[in-house]
């Protein structure tokens, strides 16, 4: 049985059974100066641009670093064949992997309903 869940509860599901909050730390990237220094080590301004050009804006969801222990951010660009995710520390990780990470993965909530929830232009 599926449930219809509105943005507001489901920030309120997270945060009440899941101690995560993630307002005000999912970010988009348009442009070389919105992504993180981070990144710069295997990510150049031009492969940034010609991802950015072919597929659209990227995300940056930043956690808290005592929840996840590794990296505290994700780049996430939505592709041809699906969500793109990779840290900081240049791993890949698929979309249910980064809901691993953040400890969400009971939700079967996307990317998508992650930045639908927390992003505000």
């Amino acid at each position: 049985m599926k449930y219809l869940i509105t943005e507001n509860r489901v920030k309120e599901l997270i945060k009440k059974y899941f101690n995560l909050d993630l307002t005000g730390k999912i970010h988009m990237v348009t442009n070389k100066w919105e992504l993180p220094f981070e990144f710069d080590n295997f990510m150049s301004e031009a492969q940034l641009n010609r991802s950015l050009n072919k597929y659209g804006p990227m995300y940056i969801i930043q956690t808290d670093n005592r929840i996840i222990g590794k990296s505290n951010l994700f780049l996430c660009q939505n592709r041809d064949k699906g969500w793109e995710v990779v840290d900081s520390n240049d791993e890949v990780y698929s979309e249910f992997e980064l809901m691993k990470e953040l400890r969400i993965h009971p939700l079967a909530l996307s990317i998508d309903d992650l930045i639908n929830a927390y992003f505000k232009d």
